[in-house]
C-alpha cells in the first residue's frame, strides 16, 4: 500500500486504494519545503558530488531533489549495518518510522521482512523512488513529505524509529524537540519501542574545521555560511539523550569508508546505538 501525504493530511483507510491508483496515473508533482535539511555532509567543503559531477552546496529539499535525480543510489543501496544486526528485536505487529528515509534503503530492508513502514523525508524525488519500488514489490510503505516537527502519525506507538544521520544536522533546540516527539511515538514495556540512532562525535575530523571556520551555535554545534548546522556529540553523550531507555547496543569509533554518489571516500567518527523504551 503506497501513499504520498502532505504534512498534516489525514486520509482514511477506505480512500487509500483510490488515491494510490490516481497517483500512479497522474504522477506526483507535490513540492513542500522546510527550513530543516534532511541530512548534510562533512564540514570540509560542505558539498556533495553526484554521479553526473554536479556539486550540491546548500542542503535544502530542492538541492536534494536535484541530487537524487542525478544519482539513483546517493546514499547507497545496502541497509545500515546496525539495522541488519538488530532488526529482529523489533515487534513485527507494529509499524516502523524511518526519519529521513532518503531513497529507502532501510525502509526497503524492513518492509521486505514483513514490516509496515512510515517513510518520512523532505525530498519529493526521493519519496517517489520509495513509492515506485514499494508499488512494484507490493511493500507496505506509506511515504510522508514532511519533517519530524510537523509529522502526525495515524497511530502509535511504533515498534521502532530509525534516526540515521539526523542528529548531526540539528540544533540542540531541535534535538530536544525530537526527543519529545520520540516519547510521544514510542511505548515502554517488555515489548517497548526501539530507537536506532547514529550521530557524529567530536572525534570526527570535521569537528575541528567547524569549530575554526563556522559560527558557534551551542555546545559543539556550529552554523556554516549557508545556514547548515553541524552538531557533534561528546563521548558517551548519547546516553544522556536517552535516559529513559535501556541500552541494547552502543558503539563509538571510526565508521566504514563510504561514498556519496561519485564523491571522494569518506569516514566519520560516529556513535551508533539501539535503545529500548523502558
Amino acid at each position: 500500500m503506497i501513499l504520498m501525504r502532505k504534512p498534516t493530511e489525514r486520509i482514511s483507510h477506505s480512500t487509500r486504494l483510490g488515491l494510490e491508483l490516481l497517483s500512479h496515473r497522474l504522477g506526483r508533482g507535490r513540492r513542500w519545503t522546510s527550513p530543516l535539511p534532511r541530512w548534510t555532509m562533512g564540514c570540509r567543503g560542505d558539498s556533495l558530488r553526484t554521479r553526473t559531477g554536479a556539486v550540491m552546496n546548500k542542503h535544502t529539499p530542492e538541492s536534494y531533489n536535484h541530487a537524487y535525480e542525478c544519482t539513483p543510489d546517493l546514499f547507497g543501496v545496502e541497509p545500515a549495518q546496525i539495522l541488519t544486526d538488530h532488526w529482529r528485536r523489533l515487534e513485527p505487529a507494529r509499524p516502523v518510522l524511518d526519519l529521513g528515509c532518503g531513497q529507502g534503503r532501510n525502509s526497503f530492508f524492513l518492509a521486505r521482512n514483513g514490516f509496515a513502514i512510515d517513510a518520512m523525508d523532505l525530498s519529493s524525488v526521493a519519496l517517489d523512488v520509495v513509492s515506485s519500488v514499494a508499488a512494484k514489490e507490493r511493500l507496505e510503505i506509506t511515504t510522508h513529505l514532511c519533517d519530524f516537527q510537523s509529522f502526525e502519525p495515524d497511530s502509535t506507538p511504533y515498534s521502532g524509529i530509525l534516526i540515521f544521520g539526523l542528529i548531526q544536522i540539528l540544533t540542540w533546540d531541535s534535538i530536544s524537540t525530537l526527543l519529545k516527539r520520540l516519547d510521544e511515538w514510542t511505548a515502554p514495556g517488555p515489548l517497548g519501542s526501539l530507537v536506532f540512532v547514529s550521530a557524529f562525535t567530536t572525534g570526527d575530523k570535521s569537528h575541528d574545521h567547524c569549530r575554526r571556520d563556522w559560527t558557534a551555535n551551542g555546545r559543539n554545534s556550529f552554523m556554516g555560511p549557508s545556514g547548515d548546522i553541524r552538531t557533534f556529540l561528546e563521548p558517551d553523550e548519547i546516553l544522556d539523550l536517552f535516559t529513559t531507555y535501556e541500552v541494547l547496543h552502543r558503539w563509538e569509533g571510526l565508521g566504514p569508508e563510504h561514498r556519496h554518489g561519485d564523491g571522494p571516500p569518506e569516514r566519520h567518527e560516529l556513535v551508533e546505538a539501539v535503545f529500548q523504551r523502558c
